[in-house]
């Protein structure tokens, strides 16, 4: 009789370990979620600038419509993109033709002068700021997720309900070349 009580309660207490192991999981798994609808958010925001940004550049040069040009197409496979890797990818490509057109305005003060693209410009900063804020929340909710489910023994639970990593934000390749100054 003693060693049945032993035994259920030992099987109580392994339930109730893997519900809250369960649950805390859960829980750190949304949060994961959370911080990527936040982060898509900005991005959304982002990405919504870009059509007031064409309107100002229908009297520009070849040379600056090709630029628009590559932002449009990043905008349109931001679109097109299903999965986070894609989306995150899509994302990337739309900031490097957006930094392709901060740096040609930087280097013709007379393009910036025009009505609307130094606010466009202000707006985007503001937005590139938050965007950063948020893959860094985003990055932090990840690793917390991931140190839940990958440590044992959190990490049966997390075996048996197929929880399973989520991809961190990484900078493209071109963001972590070496900046290149020059004096003249």
């Amino acid at each position: 009789m003693i060693a049945l009580i032993i035994v259920l309660v030992i099987a109580a207490i392994v339930v109730i370990w893997g519900i809250v192991t369960y649950n805390g999981l859960i829980a750190s798994r949304n949060q994961v979620d959370r911080a990527f609808a936040d982060m898509d958010v900005y991005l959304q925001k982002r990405f919504q600038l870009v059509p007031n940004l064409l309107a100002t550049a229908q009297k520009l040069t070849d040379q600056e419509q090709a630029i628009f040009e590559k932002i449009t197409q990043a905008r349109a496979a931001i679109g097109g993109a299903r999965t986070v890797d894609e989306k995150f990818a899509s994302e990337d490509a739309f900031s490097q033709a957006l930094r392709g057109f901060i740096s040609y305005a930087e280097q013709n003060p007379q393009l910036v002068s025009q009505q609307g693209l130094s606010e466009f410009a202000t707006s985007l900063n503001e937005i590139d700021t938050q965007i950063r804020n948020s893959q860094q929340f985003y990055n932090g909710a990840v690793l917390n997720f991931q140190n839940s489910a990958e440590v044992f023994p959190a990490n049966i639970i997390a075996g048996m309900f197929k929880m399973s990593t989520k991809p961190f934000f990484k900078a493209a390749d071109q963001e972590k070349e070496n900046v290149q100054v020059q004096f003249k």
